[in-house]
């Protein structure tokens, strides 16, 4: 038996079933499958979300009252990202903690993510019976991120939110002991899988097959009139080196998409920066080249929409994700 936590929706839980032909039990605290059924049609639509992935010989195990704490928790963070991030692990430990105590005994192997194994590993690794213990390492390695973050907040000591969140001691100390429980650890991207190796994970490490364009397509700064910042405008993303570029090319229009954290102020003061369309930067229309800076782990999607479309894309490490990207980009973003 497969047996999976999952301590919010998450693209991967489907592709876990899919790859698997057995019984399934899943552990989903806020499953509201059952709710569901007696909702109209219009209200279904709402909470499909919260509807956990299933399959015939397949089991949900959800918790009662548990989507009127994750409201409540909504409320405590009012969109700050320093307490979505504080309560997204808060919840991730508690989920570890009620999904060991539910460990099927039938369990022969473990999919959890990363935050929400540390428990559940421990308790399936001291079974007679041999379980193997897949980690999800879906979120940042946080010793790499703190890293990255400080080397960020150095070179923009003017950015506030560089400084703002970082995750606590025993948060780091959780992620480092799932890594030494685990038999497999499921990286994100090739730099995720570089920096688990480097922070000391020793287990096998597996990535998924890169998207990768059939040839380089080169950058013609004569013919680019608008470029698409990836991800959120945040300083952690590079919304002040994408600023150097107006620059260094006077004719550009960039577009940026705003949040909660969007810094520095110039970037939005500047006469040739706008707000990014909903259709642009999920279709790429009228978009000549994307630009990922990010100075930490990141996985935007427009890089890989980029890669998908063909349109030209300049990204550092950090910022590509699963892609393999053209020779020389990373060094095109630290030339600028």
């Amino acid at each position: 038996m497969l047996a999976i936590i999952a301590p919010e929706p998450a693209p991967w839980i489907a592709r876990a079933l899919a790859e698997h032909d057995g019984p399934v039990w899943i552990f989903a605290p806020w499953d509201l499958s059952l709710e569901a059924r007696w909702l109209p049609a219009s209200l279904r639509a709402k909470v499909q979300r919260f509807v956990a992935p299933a399959r015939d010989r397949s089991h949900v195990h959800g918790v009662l009252g548990w989507p009127l704490a994750l409201a409540a928790s909504r409320l405590w963070e009012r969109g700050r990202t320093d307490r979505q991030l504080a309560a997204r692990f808060a919840f991730r430990a508690a989920v570890d903690a009620l999904a060991s105590r539910y460990l099927p005994r039938e369990a022969t192997a473990l999919l959890a993510p990363s935050g929400a194994a540390r428990q559940s590993f421990a308790e399936a690794l001291s079974r007679p019976r041999a379980v193997e213990r897949t980690l999800i390492q879906d979120v940042p390695v946080l010793p790499a991120l703190h890293a990255d973050l400080e080397r960020a907040a150095q070179l923009h000591p003017e950015s506030v939110f560089l400084r703002r969140y970082r995750a606590t001691h025993e948060t780091v100390a959780r992620q480092r002991a799932e890594w030494q429980l685990a038999t497999t650890v499921r990286a994100r991207g090739a730099y995720a899988a570089e920096s688990l190796r480097t922070w000391g994970c020793a287990c096998a490490i597996t990535e998924p097959a890169p998207l990768a364009r059939p040839a380089p397509l080169p950058v013609q700064p004569a013919a680019v009139r608008t470029i698409l910042l990836a991800g959120l405008a945040a300083a952690r993303n590079g919304t002040h080196e994408a600023l150097s570029l107006l620059d260094a090319l006077p004719n550009v229009t960039l577009l940026v998409r705003r949040a909660e954290g969007s810094e520095p102020r110039a970037l939005f003061d500047h006469p040739r920066v706008r707000e990014s369309t909903q259709r642009e930067r999920s279709a790429l229309d009228g978009v000549d080249l994307v630009v990922a800076p990010g100075l930490c782990e990141g996985y935007s999607p427009e890089v890989s929409l980029a890669i998908e479309r063909g349109v030209p894309l300049v990204a550092t490490r950090r910022a590509r994700g699963a892609c393999v990207v053209d020779e020389g980009w990373d060094e095109l973003v630290a030339r600028v």
